[in-house]
């Protein structure tokens, strides 16, 4: 069988879950909105290869997920290797593979594959008691971020409303136009084009969302969505520029809230963005989902 890839369709989303609960991983690409918010920004194909999940970006493919056996592995490895070669693409390229993934590779394969640390690509992982209690001296800053934005403001929070749509479109390309920093067209963003696609698919992808709100404005919001039992993944979070202390009262109002049934928080990599990566360390993570890419040396 030869793997035929395609875009990834709504319909593919219960043998995509069943694969994801098989595999029981808290990173974000065991989550269905990783793949589908951003699978037109990234020409994401998708191919169900005798039940196992394959995934290629462009000509960067993804570890396989859903394997059973080592067999099975090696099998549908070599048919991405022979998908890449009937491509004419330059290199084989296994993007975003976890320390576990690295080690069945270097199992199968020997010493074929270079291996290269993504720091950019860590994943943070936080207990998500500890961004809804904020206990400790570690926590005190966002404690008085918390305290001076109620002091400033009679805020609320609110679940997403999708009868409000809108209103929230509305709010995310006031944040964009803040930062669109290189006068770009903010609708060509791969980011807010993945947003956009977060409300038309907000339903089927089992999305949860929260925004702050001061007089019926919003000044925050984030959206996110269930992993498995252990784990929730926050896939944006967004503060505008005059209420920078609300990504602190978000932050730790969604906490709160999926305290009660996560252990852990998800939230995604830094990019290697200066900024992002201090304010994700400031919130001291528990742990990191270490990234690695994977090039074949002889392709």
């Amino acid at each position: 069988m030869i793997p035929e890839f395609k875009k990834p369709l709504v319909g593919d989303k219960i043998w995509i879950k069943k694969i994801f609960n098989h595999e029981n991983n808290i990173n974000s690409d065991s989550s269905l909105g990783t793949l589908f918010l951003w699978s037109d920004s990234f020409d994401t194909k998708i191919c169900n290869f005798n039940d196992i999940l394959l995934k290629k970006c462009g000509d960067i493919y993804e570890f396989p997920k859903g394997y059973t056996s080592k067999a099975d592995l090696k099998n549908a490895l070599e048919n991405l290797i022979y998908n890449a070669k009937i491509n004419r693409y330059e290199k084989f390229k296994i993007s975003g593979i976890l320390s576990k993934e690295v080690l069945k590779l270097q199992e199968i394969f020997k010493d074929k594959f270079e291996i290269i640390k993504k720091r950019n690509d860590f994943e943070y992982i936080y207990k998500s008691k500890d961004l809804a209690l904020l206990n400790g001296k570690k926590y005190h800053s966002k404690k008085n971020h918390i305290t001076k934005f109620s002091k400033l403001y009679n805020w609320t929070c609110k679940y997403i409303n999708l009868n409000d749509k809108e209103k929230y479109i509305r709010f995310f390309e006031k944040w964009f136009s803040e930062h669109n920093f290189d006068g770009k067209n903010i609708y060509e963003n791969s980011e807010y084009k993945a947003i956009r696609k977060a409300f038309d698919l907000y339903k089927e992808l089992e999305l949860v969302g929260i925004s702050i709100e001061i007089d019926d404005k919003i000044v925050a919001c984030s959206i996110g969505e269930k992993i498995n039992d252990k784990a929730f993944l926050i896939h944006f979070e967004k503060a505008l520029s005059d209420y920078s202390e609300a990504y602190s009262v978000i932050n730790n109002e969604f906490a709160k809230i999926l305290f009660k049934k996560f252990e852990f928080i998800n939230r995604e990599e830094d990019l290697g963005i200066e900024g992002l990566r201090k304010a994700k360390l400031s919130y001291k993570p528990i742990d990191f989902i270490y990234k690695y890419d994977a090039v074949l040396k002889e392709f």
